[in-house]
């Protein structure tokens, strides 16, 4: 009796251990969707964009901004930092993320849960702007 006792108790401490580790790890994994441009810089010779951005939730901060090509858009995912639901463990320093460009580019977007959300997209002569009411309701999207 004494024996099972002794191993419930190591089997219980062993699970408190494992479910206190994925709390403050696992959130990190997680990505976030209240992300906003605050202020974007395009290179001079256009091939990057550094884009600062806000994160508008009161809960969690920002680790990781993760920028990946998806055709002719740049998509970026940005993630949790770890330590739980407010975890500020590894938070990125300043909130801004530099975006590789080429001629061809013409959208950068944000993770809005399951979708991607058009943050900025260059006109017909060049420049880089916030879309606007008028751009959702057109079929540039």
């Amino acid at each position: 009796m004494k024996k099972t006792i002794k191993i419930a108790g190591i089997v219980l401490a062993v699970l408190v251990v494992i479910a206190i580790l994925l709390y403050v790890i696992g959130f990190g994994f997680v990505k976030k969707s209240c992300i906003y441009v605050m202020e974007y810089n395009v290179a001079e010779d256009g091939s990057k964009m550094e884009i600062k951005f806000i994160n508008a939730s009161s809960i969690g901060f920002i680790r990781k901004a993760d920028p990946h090509r998806n055709g002719s858009e740049v998509d970026v995912d940005f993630y949790r930092a770890f330590g739980g639901i407010n975890g500020n463990i590894g938070v990125m320093e300043d909130y801004v993320v530099t975006v590789d460009l080429d001629s061809s580019i013409d959208k950068i977007c944000f993770c809005r849960g399951n979708k991607y959300e058009v943050v900025l997209y260059k006109t017909d002569d060049g420049n880089w702007v916030k879309p606007d009411s008028s751009y959702f309701s057109s079929d540039l999207i």
